[in-house]
C-alpha cells in the first residue's frame, strides 16, 4: 500500500472510515532482544494499525462501497467522472418508479456527503428476527 498522509482518510478492512491524525512507531521489546516495530495512525476514532487499513483517500467518496449508507441512504451505485478530478456520483435506489417503469435513482456528489454508515458497520449492530418454523 502507497503511504499514508495525514488528514487523509482511511476505511479499514472492519469498515471504520476515520481520518489520519498523527503517525506514530510502537516498538515493543522482548526480554531476548528482538523487537517488533508496529506502525500505526492516531485517527479521530482511536489508533488504526496500518495493517488493519484496507484503503486511503483524501476525497471520503473514495472509501465509500455498494451497501454503504450514505446521509442514512443505502448505496446502490457508484461512478466516477473520468474527467473531473475528485468528482463521484452516488446513486441511492428509490421505491419510485420513473416513466419507463424503472426504479429511478437519485444521486449526490461528494460534496453533498453528511454522514457514513458502512455495511460492515450497519451488519454488525442489525438484530435479524427469525421466521416462524
Amino acid at each position: 500500500m502507497d503511504k499514508i498522509e495525514i488528514g487523509e482518510y482511511v476505511r479499514t478492512k472492519k469498515g471504520i472510515i476515520a481520518k489520519a491524525q498523527l503517525y506514530q512507531d510502537a516498538i515493543y521489546h522482548e526480554g531476548s532482544g528482538k523487537k517488533a516495530i508496529f506502525h500505526n495512525y492516531e485517527a479521530d476514532k482511536g489508533i488504526i494499525a496500518d495493517i488493519d487499513i484496507a484503503k486511503h483517500s483524501k476525497n471520503i467518496a473514495d472509501l465509500i462501497e455498494v451497501g454503504d449508507y450514505v446521509n442514512g441512504e443505502r448505496v446502490f451505485k457508484i461512478e466516477k467522472d473520468p474527467f473531473i478530478k475528485g468528482q463521484t456520483d452516488i446513486f441511492f435506489n428509490r421505491d419510485e418508479v420513473d416513466y419507463w417503469g424503472d426504479r429511478s435513482l437519485s444521486q449526490i456528489t461528494d460534496k453533498d456527503i453528511k454522514s457514513i454508515v458502512t455495511k460492515e458497520q450497519f451488519n454488525s449492530v442489525m438484530y435479524e428476527v427469525e421466521g416462524e418454523k
